[in-house]
């Protein structure tokens, strides 16, 4: 019994942190100069690429939050997703 929570518990788990994913994804996605500005303010990138960033960040989470909601490529999206988590 105690397999069959921990298989209820990961799902729902990463059914929730998919979706908070997704959804923050939505709105970068609807605004991309907003977020390279975001992106320009950290300094991580040089400006010339923050645009491109924009552009291209969301849709990997959009990818990551959905392959974790759908149980596909689990472990190399929560990694790709904790990586960008770190950077930023």
């Amino acid at each position: 019994m105690s397999s069959l929570n921990n298989k209820i518990a990961s799902a729902a788990l990463r059914f929730i942190v998919g979706v908070i994913f997704i959804y923050a994804a939505i709105g970068k996605i609807q605004n991309p100069g907003d977020f390279a500005a975001a992106i320009e303010n950290y300094r991580i990138l040089p400006p010339s690429l923050s645009h491109y960033a924009a552009l291209l960040l969301p849709w990997i989470e959009i990818y990551c939050g959905l392959f974790l909601v759908l149980g596909f490529f689990v472990r190399s999206s929560a990694v790709t997703l904790s990586f960008l988590t770190a950077i930023f």
